[in-house]
């Protein structure tokens, strides 16, 4: 009975490494004893350690998690109901009660097994490894089944970490949504790294970015700049892996969120001290550039400083008293004396026309994109790509849209922000700051055409004294002097940037671009993180050969007092575990998620090498065109892509289990969702007159019926045909 029950498990998990869903089904349902079959939530690989659930999440296998879950719950409830009915002869029902305590105990037996730790690798579960790989229905799966997302793994691993580290946006949404108490991006594992050090560690620049974003949510101190034991930041992990980044742009992210550039390590060595690790000289002629770039004086029009920015009125304030200040001292004591009134009377006209497109610039909306209230950002994130999001203001990118870094909010058609008015250029004002350029420019080239006019007319002014107090004389004559001389000086000093904004501005409305894509070094990347990773191959056969030899027991999830006859001794190795999977080029040696400490394979880093020298030239990836995403979101505006969330919602169906599985619907409570899985599996059940040759009960059976627990669990005939054979 052992060796059948051992060569029947070692088959599941043969089936399992190969990754095969229809060998799966087969084996399942071949007839098999209620007692023995409820034992697979105690069984392990012996040579991974994980067990039947952790494989077909670690396969990455929706399918395959709901055919063992289901196969378990059949059989545990058939074996609970039958040991019921053995005792209650006679009885045609089953008290509420009762039936309590059956779904109780199941529901404690499935929390257990699927929140068990392999000791075999790091003790991670299974809902590591699916927030490893990132498949949202995997773990809406694991989280309705009572998995725990606080468990971390033997090195303080949290979710949160393995998310990171293989650039999984999903996961962290959705934890960070859902699961915020229990879960923080502060966390650190026992070498002093949080989620942001993983991430730049393991290049996953999509991760960054959302980390950087909730960073600047939450307001968090001491994030971005947290040091790990041996003293290195983010930034310092960052500059050591530039050259596997498909661009510096991450880089450029943290400086300008505000990673601080003068932290030194526990060597005494600040990030930019590493940037010769990198192996490309065009990497560290970059990362020589960009560190070398200092904050902006204050009136650099299109280039952005590296580091963090407010939202300040002071450039504004100071561009608002030089113009005030130059028109009241032309009011005053320049215009009377000008010879033509028109000239005077035009150099009014245009300023008050200049102040009020000035203020309507400032007011106005730029084109600021709008957060969806429909749906959550995490439902948005699993069905689009994450790269088409913005971690900022969670709202759906444009094709020209961009985010503004002192502004924090994304704008359509996005050209620059504008220190003079304080407020972003976009498709909404625009016309409105361009219209304010013209007048601005006519302005200025009116009082200088003036003043240049009228200069020599101090000579003919009737010398009036307007001041005379201990020994001070000054004369009209002289206050016009220094007024004309003053406003020619701020005409220049406006007259030299305000030309270079009116060219830009004129070239972008003859090519129908922005000042942002002209500038822009590099364009957007929409390739989605998954792509990165490479097919997953299986080494078959090796996990059922193992478990003949050695059998495979870890954890007792479930042991019952009847059932000890089929109970073995704990299996104990102390051999390392050997991968059946290899999912990325970074997992290696036995273990899905990847140590700092253990070399990356030799022929991986040769592919990296030789895609690394493909791709710096231009910073992107070479066969762009390949590129795909599941949304393309240049093609799909915000409203389409809203309504098509609000259909999925509406129109959701059962999966073959009858339980409606919409991704929407992840802030449902986990309990009521799995009661009523319960419920559909244990009301057909009822019916079913046991016998010893039932072993099995067909999948679709259970939903041919449906009763209610207030029913009959059993008939008269099922306690009379169980009477009949004991």
């Amino acid at each position: 009975m052992q060796q059948r029950q051992a060569d029947y498990f070692a088959e599941i998990f043969k089936a399992l490494s190969s990754n095969n869903l229809e060998n799966l089904r087969l084996i399942l349902s071949k007839p098999i004893g209620i007692r023995e079959s409820i034992e697979i939530v105690n069984e392990r690989d012996p040579e991974s350690g994980k067990t039947a659930l952790m494989f077909a999440v670690f396969n990455d296998s929706i399918e395959m998690c709901q055919e063992i879950l289901d196969f378990f719950i059949r059989h545990f409830i058939e074996q609970k109901k039958t040991r019921y009915l053995r005792k209650l002869r006679g009885v045609d029902e089953l008290k509420v009660s009762e039936i309590d305590e059956i779904e109780k105990s199941c529901k404690k037996v499935i929390e257990n097994w699927v929140n068990i730790k392999n000791d075999k690798d790091q003790d991670f579960t299974a809902l590591h490894y699916a927030a490893y790989l990132g498949n949202a229905k995997t773990i809406h799966f694991l989280m309705d089944h009572f998995a725990d997302p606080s468990v971390k793994s033997s090195k303080g691993l949290s979710v949160l970490h393995l998310a990171a580290q293989n650039n999984q946006v999903y996961p962290l949404v959705y934890f960070k949504e859902h699961y915020s108490a229990q879960l923080s991006i502060i966390n650190q594992d026992q070498d002093g790294s949080n989620p942001l050090h993983w991430a730049c560690y393991q290049n996953s620049d999509t991760a960054i970015y959302y980390l950087l974003a909730w960073s600047e949510h939450q307001k968090i101190s001491n994030f971005i700049n947290a040091q790990q034991s041996d003293g290195q930041t983010a930034l310092h992990l960052a500059v050591q892996s530039a050259d596997k980044f498909i661009s510096l742009h991450p880089i450029k992210e943290l400086l300008r969120m505000g990673s601080d550039r003068e932290i030194r390590d526990l060597k005494g060595k600040k990030a930019q001290d590493y940037i010769e690790k990198n192996t490309s000289e065009t990497v560290q002629e970059d990362l020589h550039h960009i560190f070398s770039k200092e904050p902006s004086c204050g009136f650099s029009l299109f280039d952005s400083p590296l580091s963090k920015q407010r939202p300040s009125h002071r450039k504004q304030s100071i561009f608002l008293a030089l113009m005030i200040a130059a028109f009241t001292l032309l009011v005053v004591f320049v215009l009377p004396y000008f010879q033509s009134k028109i000239l005077a009377v035009s150099i009014i006209v245009l300023f008050l026309m200049t102040n009020s497109l000035f203020f309507f610039a400032c007011r106005q909306d730029p084109g600021w994109l709008k957060q969806p209230k429909e749906v959550m950002f995490s439902q948005v994130v699993e069905q689009m790509n994450p790269r088409a999001l913005c971690p900022y203001c969670e709202v759906i990118c444009t094709k020209e849209s961009s985010h503004c870094y002192i502004c924090n909010k994304c704008v359509e058609r996005f050209d620059h922000h504008c220190q003079w008015i304080n407020n972003c250029v976009g498709i909404r004002n625009q016309n409105t700051f361009f219209m304010f350029l013209i007048t601005l420019m006519l302005y200025l080239i009116v009082v200088l055409y003036g003043c240049l006019d009228n200069f020599s007319l101090h000579q003919t002014i009737e010398k009036v004294y307007i001041v005379k107090y201990e020994g001070i004389h000054i004369d009209n004559k002289d206050v016009y002097l220094g007024s004309v001389i003053f406003i020619l000086i701020m005409d220049v000093f406006f007259v030299i940037p305000l030309t270079q904004l009116v060219y830009t501005q004129t070239l972008n409305y003859l090519m129908n671009q922005t000042t942002s894509m002209r500038f822009s070094k590099h364009t957007k990347q929409t390739s989605s993180p998954g792509q990165s990773q490479q097919e997953s191959g299986s080494n078959e056969g090796s996990a059922g050969k193992s478990y003949q030899e050695n059998g495979s027991r870890g954890q007792v999830i479930y042991d019952d007092e009847e059932n000890k006859d089929f109970s073995r001794e704990l299996y104990s190795s102390t051999q390392s575990p050997q991968l059946n999977t290899l999912r990325t080029p970074l997992i290696h040696q036995g273990t899905p998620i990847v140590s700092r400490r253990s070399p990356t394979p030799a022929h991986v880093s040769e592919n990296q090498k030789r895609h690394t020298a493909s791709k710096r030239s231009k910073r992107q990836p070479k066969n762009k065109a390949n590129i795909k995403s599941k949304i393309n979101p240049n093609e799909r505006s915000l409203q389409n892509c809203l309504q098509m969330c609000q259909l999925k919602q509406t129109y959701a169906t059962p999966d073959q289990h009858g339980i409606m599985r919409n991704p929407f619907l992840s802030t449902q409570r986990q309990e009521d969702r799995v009661k009523s899985h319960l419920q559909s599996l244990l009301s057909p059940l009822a019916n079913i007159p046991f016998k010893q040759s039932d072993s099995i009960v067909t999948p679709n059976f259970k939903h041919q019926l449906s009763r209610s627990f207030n029913n009959s669990l059993a008939s008269k005939s099922a306690v009379s045909a169980i009477g009949q054979q004991h």
